[in-house]
């Protein structure tokens, strides 16, 4: 600013018009300050963009991995035999009110 200033001019013998400074000072306030607001504005607004990403997916990965180890408990549990019967005598409805089930290991 030093070098477009009023004195600085007159200095040199240039006449400045009180309009002409104006118009300067707005080029230069438009190539100093607004250019690189928005560029970096830009790439502010798509770190904030990326980092709700990456907060959506540590959610969804973390409610997956919950499902995933519930499946594992019950993939456990019909290898050992627990809740075969259970399960189809409840699905084919053949579970009375009051009847104990009996498994017998062979």
């Amino acid at each position: 600013m030093l070098l477009l200033s009023s004195p600085f001019l007159k200095f040199l013998g240039l006449k400045v018009h009180r309009y002409k400074n104006s118009i300067i000072r707005w080029i230069l306030l438009f190539f100093f300050i607004i250019i690189p607001l928005l560029y970096f504005g830009r790439k502010f607004f798509l770190l904030i963009k990326s980092h709700l990403e990456e907060e959506d997916l540590k959610r969804r990965s973390l409610i997956l991995n919950a499902e995933n180890e519930l499946m594992q408990r019950r993939i456990e549990d019909y290898k050992k035999g627990i809740t075969i019967e259970a399960k189809a005598r409840d699905d084919l409805g053949m579970i009375k009110n009051g009847e104990k089930i009996y498994i017998i290991k062979r």
